[in-house]
């Protein structure tokens, strides 16, 4: 059994799950095929990277509208690189690819092999046969064997969800093991900053978590020399703060028809108290099954929750839109013309601001309910 980096273990902080899960899947006396998921910048490589400390068998990260001979030459040079071969394999198609692939993967069975492969939506072009070649390649190979960890990664949920989860093919109900990453929860996020010398005022916490939802990329961008007020205005309201575009790449990344799906996320901005999902088709004109998929999809990524009436039934739910960072981009960012690249540190108690931070306030009360009923032991189902 691959011997695991302890020391890398223990700097992923707030993933107790996903790392004991992963510590299951190197011991088990079968093959794993495991999917991490997630939002662009919810820490899905870092993750991985970090538990396996970069020890593969085989790693490859698709590119980003790369044409499909330009992923094949690259998946090629990973094949070179990681087998060491002698004379380079003929690749035409990803048949040939996962052949030479599992040509790696036969070296040894003494102990687990790690195949990771990120960004895996990237890689599927339009008549690529890509997911057709991997049914293959786990089907006739890996799900044969009892040494194979592959591990898929990508930040487009709705790719992952009806090509790998929702497959109905030769990958259905293959998948072994499914991480949703989740951004830090308010607890998570305090253990992160103080483990980046932040000082421990969990106000200024409170402040930061209602900026960066709790997002480990955007946490790792705050500089702990500074306040939380320069810290958002050097990543927000600076010309060419790190966070200043991010809501023009955030959905684009995610989904495929973004459109869609940010017209709804604006709609639910319209509205504090939330909308149905008849008013929401009113307001967009998305209807049908398509509707059902973006508003699935949005909630798997912690961008809405739904919130049903007491009562009522689960079709009478209301939908409201929770990710910190869009309602901040919406509120501060989208019409932003002032040009202060001070904005926040001059107007820290201004009216507007102030309005804003009880409302997410309430949005973080709303995200931590299970941890709020957790700390007030309040029963999930009353006593009789």
């Amino acid at each position: 059994m691959q011997k695991l980096n302890t020391t890398n273990m223990g700097i992923v902080l707030g993933r107790d799950y996903e790392v004991k899960a992963l510590q299951k899947c190197m011991k088990s006396d079968r093959s794993e095929l495991v999917l991490v998921c997630g939002r662009r910048r919810v820490g899905k490589t870092y993750l991985i990277e970090q538990y396996f400390g970069k020890k593969y068998a085989f790693s490859f990260v698709g590119g980003h509208n790369a044409p499909p001979e330009i992923q094949l030459r690259n998946f090629k040079k990973a094949l070179i690189q990681y087998g060491k071969f002698t004379v380079a394999p003929e690749i035409n198609n990803w048949y040939d690819a996962f052949d030479a692939l599992e040509l790696i993967l036969t070296k040894g069975r003494n102990r687990k092999k790690v195949v990771f492969i990120d960004e895996m939506p990237w890689i599927d072009n339009p008549k690529s046969q890509f997911v057709a070649a991997l049914e293959n390649f786990w089907n006739g190979f890996a799900a044969r064997r009892n040494d194979i960890v592959f591990i898929a990664s990508g930040s487009a949920t709705s790719w992952m969800n009806d090509k790998i989860i929702n497959n109905q093919g030769g990958l259905h109900n293959r998948v072994t093991l499914q991480l949703y990453l989740k951004p830090f929860t308010l607890k998570e996020t305090e253990e992160y900053l103080l483990s980046r010398n932040f000082a421990d005022d969990r106000y200024q916490m409170v402040q930061t978590y209602m900026v960066t939802g709790g997002v480990p990329y955007y946490l790792s961008l705050l500089d702990s020399g500074m306040s939380i007020a320069q810290n958002i205005d050097a990543l927000f309201f600076n010309q060419k703060g790190a966070l200043r575009n991010e809501f023009t790449e955030l959905y684009p990344a995610l989904f495929k028809n973004s459109d869609n799906y940010v017209s709804i996320v604006r709609a639910l901005n319209q509205t504090k108290s939330g909308l149905t999902r008849s008013q929401i088709s009113q307001a967009t004109g998305i209807e049908g099954g398509t509707l059902t998929k973006i508003l699935r999809n949005l909630e798997l990524c912690d961008f809405i929750k739904s919130f049903a009436h007491f009562g009522r039934s689960t079709k009478d739910c209301v939908y409201r839109l929770t990710d910190f960072y869009s309602l901040f981009y919406f509120r501060f960012l989208e019409s932003d013309t002032s040009m202060d690249e001070n904005f926040w540190t001059h107007n820290l108690n201004h009216p507007s601001i102030n309005a804003w931070q009880g409302i997410t306030f309430e949005t973080v009360c709303m995200t931590h309910i299970k941890q709020i009923k957790e700390a007030l032991k309040y029963p999930e189902y009353p006593q009789k």
